[in-house]
Parts: structure tokens; sequence; C-alpha cells
């Protein structure tokens, strides 16, 4: 009797184990692959910024070497370099806004 209830114990503990490992190599995979997604959201915004008001501002730097830009028309194309960062920044901080 003692040993039949022995293994029953033991077998049992032998499943929770194995189940609680399932667990966690589950909730592995998940963290895993939330930190894929937030990697390649964090390369899609840099992109984006890259592409976006990094070129505007090498654009305007050169402008503003060479030619007499005005001061009205460098504030604009610099709002729009900031809306476009600002725009980029909330989309890293909101990962479930789409793109």
């Amino acid at each position: 009797m003692v040993p039949s209830f022995l293994a029953i114990v033991l077998l049992g503990g032998v499943v929770y184990w194995i189940a609680h490992y399932r667990q966690l190599i589950e909730r592995s995979h998940r963290l895993e692959q939330q930190i894929q997604t937030h990697q390649q959201q964090i390369e899609q915004t840099w992109i984006e910024i890259h592409n976006g008001p990094l070129q505007v501002l090498a654009f305007l730097m050169r402008e503003v070497q060479t030619h007499n830009l005005a001061q009205q028309e460098l504030l604009q194309h610099l709002h729009t370099v900031y809306r476009e960062i600002q725009s980029g920044v909330q989309r890293l901080q909101d990962p479930s806004s789409s793109r």
C-alpha cells in the first residue's frame, strides 16, 4: 500500500512539474514574440524618421548654408519635421496604434 501511494505521489509531482515547465516554455515564447514585435516597431520608426524628418533637416541645413532661406519658410519646415518626429515617438509609446 505504501509503495503504491508513494508512486502515485511521485507521479503526481512529475506531472505537476512537466505542466509547470510547459507553461514556462509557452510564456518564454510569448515574451520572445513581444520583444521581436517591439524591435520591429523600433526599426520601422527609425526608418520612417530617417527617411522623413532627418532628410528634411539635412536639406534645410544645405539650403541655409547655400541660400538665404526666409525665416518663416525655415520655421514652417522645422514645424513639419517636429510633427513627424512626434508622430514616430507616439507610435513607439502606443504599440497598439496601427501603421
